[in-house]
């Protein structure tokens, strides 16, 4: 399971849109700055979440004539994707954002006349230029130890389980949700670790494991 957009669209006339903020950032764009998602909608009325950037200027992505590496708008208006498939979305922001900051990362949903629900998987939004790259808010992350941490299940009900390889005993782990704020703090007390997660409502959450003067971080989806 991944993290999920979802709602329902109710105007049977105009128009409907839902912008839900994901991650508070301070990202400098360049010229060759590129913005990369993977996107699996569910239903056609899905394929209209896409993924948006507010800058500190006011201006956003959507509005800023950008398009995809197909040549599609980036305003979630324009829709994407093919239902019930996993696909990258790739666009090279710089070249319509280059010297801006972005401020917020956002998913929208944002369509014309329709009802009915839907429901966008998100997963690996990733910021990246030549010579750094931005994954999940900017946490520190240091990829080649990843895989040394896995959490399962996905998504998890009343209990997580923090599997890390190669456990020292000094590792110490933190959830947060998606607007930074520390939920849970405890040690690592073996290689598999059980984190109490029922008190939490349904959504999205990053768990960040201390390891070594490193932060690994893994995203944790929890469902009611």
């Amino acid at each position: 399971m991944h993290p999920s957009a979802r709602g329902t669209d109710n105007a049977s006339s105009g128009g409907s849109y839902h912008y839900f903020r994901v991650f508070d950032v301070n990202i400098p764009v360049n010229a060759n700055t590129r913005l990369t998602w993977l996107a699996y909608p569910t239903n056609n009325l899905s394929r209209y979440v896409s993924v948006d950037l507010v800058m500190t200027d006011g201006s956003n992505l959507r509005d800023a004539g950008a398009t995809d590496i197909n040549g599609v708008s980036m305003h979630p208006g324009a829709g994407r994707g093919t239902v019930n498939t996993w696909q990258k979305q790739t666009c090279f922001i710089g070249n319509w954002l280059n010297g801006k900051t972005i401020d917020r990362i956002m998913i929208a949903y944002d369509h014309g006349a329709d009802v009915g629900a839907f429901k966008t998987y998100i997963d690996d939004i990733v910021i990246k230029d030549t010579t750094q790259s931005f994954a999940l808010a900017a946490f520190k992350t240091q990829s080649e130890e990843e895989s040394l941490v896995q959490i399962f299940p996905q998504p998890a009900n009343k209990t997580a389980t923090v599997s890390i390889s190669n456990w020292t005993g000094n590792e110490r782990l933190e959830l947060l949700n998606v607007d930074g704020k520390s939920l849970l703090r405890q040690q690592a007390t073996s290689s598999r670790t059980e984190l109490p997660v029922q008190a939490y409502p349904a959504g999205i959450y990053i768990l960040r494991v201390e390891r070594n003067g490193k932060f690994i971080v893994k995203k944790l989806i929890i469902t009611r």
